[in-house]
Order: structure tokens, then C-alpha cells, then sequence
């Protein structure tokens, strides 16, 4: 069972940054009207830095289009390497990430942030459904949408570059399943000591003060949040909720690995 959290005005505008801030494998951005504000503008500069997939979703309006009075507020999307697809009569507003998704009234628009009292649900744990049900299903199946390149172009962009990357991923992960599985069934005649990176599954040296590998502790050291949500156990690699790096092994491994429940 899912339950969502309700939101006022100024805990939906942080939690829209944070939905940025924390995603990694994409972000979707529904908006009609689009305007930023200057925390939000932050977290816009450094999602481009990082190179992150955020695509979004803005009602058809001349203005936004080029030539239009408010173009250059969109064009600043474009300029950061964001994919920006206009959609025909767009009212509703979403904004999720791999992880989370929040549903509100609130467009994505400094004066709505300053001046309107809106709210919005905050639910985790059913981005897939979202993405396929609503992202893909409503937004893109229905054809009724412009990009910057045009409709066709603009249905490769997202159907072809970002699936296309999603596929890739998810033959890299049943890669890693099976070298995991591998490893597990040798694990017993094998002496040498070999664990799992809590975030990505690939195998690595075991050491509960190193749990992930080279590029997996990269990505989280530019945070460096020791709470944050991994999903492989270091010492037998299966997945858990409860892996972060402050506690990196299933409750079932942490007194064999000599680390407290809490450090």
C-alpha cells in the first residue's frame, strides 16, 4: 500500500527542487506555464552540470514558442541540454523523478510560488506505473504534442534516446544479476573475499567502509549522504530497503561484519 503525503505552497516548491536534485536515471517535468524561481533556477544550473535527463512537459502556447515574449525562458532549458516538448491543452502538473512523484496545482512559476495557495501529493515507490500510465501512455500516446525539432523528431528524442538508454540499463543490471548469482553459488568454495556495491550490484572487494565501486561512490560523494537509499546488500548482494551507507549489509550480516545498526 501507498500512502502520500499533502503538501503546502512552500513544501511543494522544495520538494520539486529536491525531485531534481536527487534523480539519476530521469526526471519529468509537467508544467503548463514555466518560470523560475531562484532556488529552482540552482537546482536547474546543477542538474545541466551533471548532465541529468530532465524532460519537460509545458502547455503549447505562442509565447513559448521561438519568437515568442517568453521564449527565452524556455530556450534556457534547451541552452542546458534539457528536452522540452510542448504539449496541446497540458492542465495538469507533475513533476517525478525514479523514485517519487508529486502531483499538485502548482505550475512550475515563480508568482504561483509567491502569491497562490496550492497543494499537492507527494507519493513514493510507483514511478514506473506513472511513467507508463501517464508519461507514456497519456502524454506521448495521444500524438497531440510539439517539440523543438518538430512531432516526429520530437517523439524519437524521447521514445528512442531515453528508452533506448533505459534498455541498455537493464541489460547491464541482468549482466550484474547473473555475475551476482555466479558469485553466490561459488561463494562457499571460494576463501577469497569479494562483496557487492550497494548501489549498482557489481562485485567488488569486500569492505563495509567501501561499499560501493570507483564510479558508483563518485555519484555519491558529489552528496554524500550517508542515508540515502542503496539497494544491494554488500556481503551476499541481494536487495534490500534498508542499504544506505551508514548501514551498507542486511540486518542479517551486520554483527558478522562487526558494524553497528547505527553509526
Amino acid at each position: 500500500m501507498y500512502q502520500g503525503i499533502l503538501f503546502k505552497t512552500d513544501e511543494i516548491a522544495s520538494t520539486i527542487t529536491r525531485i531534481i536534485d536527487e534523480s539519476e536515471e530521469y526526471c519529468f517535468i509537467v508544467t503548463p506555464y514555466y518560470n523560475v524561481w531562484d532556488q529552482l533556477g540552482k537546482s536547474l544550473a546543477k542538474a545541466a552540470e551533471q548532465q541529468k535527463k530532465l524532460v519537460f512537459f509545458i502547455r503549447y502556447e505562442v509565447d513559448y514558442v521561438e519568437g515568442g515574449i517568453n521564449y527565452n525562458r524556455i530556450k534556457v532549458l534547451i541552452d542546458y541540454g534539457f528536452d522540452v516538448v510542448y504539449v496541446k491543452n497540458l492542465h495538469a502538473k507533475l513533476y517525478m523523478n525514479e523514485k517519487e512523484i508529486l502531483i499538485t496545482s502548482l505550475n512550475m512559476y515563480d508568482k504561483s510560488v509567491r502569491s497562490n495557495f496550492e497543494l499537492g501529493i507527494n507519493i513514493r515507490g510507483r514511478s514506473e506505473y506513472f511513467k507508463k500510465n501517464f508519461i507514456e501512455n497519456e502524454l506521448l500516446g495521444a500524438k497531440e504534442y510539439y517539440g523543438q525539432n518538430g512531432l516526429e523528431e520530437c517523439y524519437k528524442i524521447i521514445e528512442g534516446r531515453y528508452f533506448a538508454e533505459k534498455r541498455e540499463k537493464d541489460e547491464e543490471e541482468l549482466k550484474r544479476k547473473e555475475e551476482r548469482a555466479k558469485l553466490l553459488s561459488e561463494r562457499n568454495s571460494n576463501s577469497e573475499n569479494k562483496g557487492f556495491c550497494i548501489r549498482c550490484g557489481a562485485v567488488i572487494p569486500l569492505d563495509s567502509t567501501r561499499p560501493f565501486c570507483l564510479d558508483c561512490f563518485r555519484k555519491w560523494a558529489s552528496w554524500g549522504n550517508y542515508d540515502w537509499q542503496e539497494r544491494y546488500c554488500h556481503v551476499c548482494g541481494k536487495e534490500f530497503n534498508n542499504i544506505s551507507m551508514r548501514t551498507p549489509c542486511c540486518n542479517q550480516h551486520l554483527q558478522k561484519q562487526n558494524i553497528p545498526a547505527s553509526m
